[in-house]
Formats: C-alpha cells, sequence, structure tokens
C-alpha cells in the first residue's frame, strides 16, 4: 500500500515528526507538498473554488481540500489501487501495520468505491460492521478529520470530481456521504490520532470565519440537489430505524 503524508514546504517541524512517526512504523512514506490557500491568486481562488464569496470557506480549509484533491488524482494518473493519506500531525498507533493489511485484503476482494476513516468517529452504526483480526470496520455515522484514513482508486476518481471545484472542506465526509455512491467505513479501536501538541494549521482560521454564512451555504450544497435530498431522507427515514448508533465518547 502506498502512503503519502500532506506537509507545507515551510513546516520543517511538523515533515520531521511525520518522517519520524512512519519511520517508527517502517511505513515508506512519499511527502506531498500542501497547497498554501493563502499564496492562490484571486483568479485562481475563482477557479478552483465553487463559490468562495458566499462559501464562508478559509484559504486554509482551501488549501487542504486541494491537496488531497492532489493525491487523489495522483492515484488516478499512477493507477494507484489503494493509499494510506496522513497529514503532518499525525499520531499513528503500534496497530497501523496490521490493520492496513488486514483492510487492504478485505477491499481487494470488494473493489467498491471506499475510504477507510482510521480517526476517531464521532458516532458509527454498532451493528453493521466487519470484524478483522486487529480492528473492526463500521458504517460511518458522524465524524470528521483527515489527519488518516485509506482510500482505493475508485473511490478517488469520484472524489477528484465530485469535490472539484471545491464545494466542501475535506473532511465534511457526511457531505460525501449524502451526495455520492461510496462507502465509508469507521476503523475501530482509532489509529491515527492528532500528535499532542500540534493542533491544526487550519483550525485558528476556521474559528474566525463567518459563521452564519457557513451554516447556510452547507445547508445550500447539501439540500440544493433532489440526489442529495432523496440520499439524506431516505437514510434517516428508510435505515436509521434499523441502525444502533453508537457515540465514542
Amino acid at each position: 500500500m502506498r502512503v503519502f503524508a500532506v506537509n507545507m514546504k515551510t513546516d520543517i517541524e511538523r515533515r520531521t515528526h511525520i518522517l519520524k512517526e512512519c519511520a517508527r512504523h517502517s511505513l515508506d512514506v512519499e511527502i506531498v507538498d500542501a497547497v498554501i490557500g493563502k499564496n492562490l491568486t484571486e483568479t485562481e481562488i475563482k477557479e478552483k473554488v465553487s463559490d468562495f464569496e458566499n462559501s464562508g470557506f478559509t484559504r486554509g480549509e482551501i488549501g487542504c481540500s486541494l491537496s488531497h484533491i492532489n493525491i487523489y488524482r495522483k492515484m488516478i494518473d499512477e493507477g494507484i489501487e489503494i493509499a494510506l493519506i496522513l497529514e503532518d500531525d499525525a499520531d499513528i498507533k503500534d496497530t497501523i501495520n496490521e490493520a492496513m493489511a488486514e483492510i487492504e485484503t478485505f477491499d481487494g476482494k470488494r473493489r467498491k468505491p471506499s475510504i477507510y476513516l482510521l480517526t476517531e468517529a464521532e458516532k458509527y452504526i454498532q451493528n453493521f460492521k466487519v470484524p478483522l483480526k486487529t480492528v473492526t470496520l463500521h458504517k460511518y455515522h458522524r465524524g470528521w478529520y483527515t489527519q488518516g484514513y485509506i482510500i482505493n482508486r475508485e473511490c478517488a476518481e469520484i472524489l477528484a470530481k465530485h469535490l472539484y471545484p471545491i464545494k466542501n472542506y475535506a473532511d465534511n465526509w457526511r457531505y460525501i456521504l449524502f451526495s455520492t455512491k461510496i462507502n465509508i467505513h469507521t476503523v475501530i479501536p482509532t489509529i491515527i490520532t492528532t500528535f499532542k501538541g500540534m493542533e491544526s494549521t487550519i483550525g485558528e482560521d476556521r474559528n474566525l470565519a463567518e459563521k452564519k454564512k457557513r451554516i447556510r451555504y452547507k445547508k445550500k450544497i447539501m439540500f440544493g440537489k433532489a440526489f442529495n435530498i432523496f440520499s439524506f431522507l431516505s437514510y434517516y427515514i428508510l435505515k436509521i430505524p434499523f441502525y444502533r448508533i453508537k457515540s465514542v465518547k
């Protein structure tokens, strides 16, 4: 399995951290230079973002989303079947190699567009699960973060097209759940957490963003298409009554 880590060239401390983390687990990682949102021109913003003025997106979020989309495109161009994508603040648990091998084997048998979230979930579907030896795969219900996840090429092809021009931030998995036909799995127990003391570089920008504008925009893109509405309603009317939703905390 190929391993990629997103890092800004200028952030030497974070690059050193993720290289050490990967070396500690014998992961052959390829560093992918992050897109720095604040360096994008107004012309580039208009080209790469669907509705920047009304979205409330920060430039940091735009850079993060573009960085992940660039990896999806790399997977497509190079014919990479499955990859682990990390961010440079990832703290990797000792079971990573076993989990990667088990997920790769499982994914190879089904070949459906799939993402496997290795970060801590907020909520997941307890009664829809696939027990593997080291981890258990559950249906995703709610959760964020892009510090660590496994994605196959079929899924990368869908997201590279669906998410560009950017209409949402990279870790809005719920939007992806209701607007595409990909499979999102929550991996239990958690394999990737945030390294203590290394807060997200886009977190401060998010705190300053216009919250009301962001809420309006999120509703617009979630319910602006008939497919999204149908997917959302069918999920909550036809499926949720049969799901046992478990909160992590």
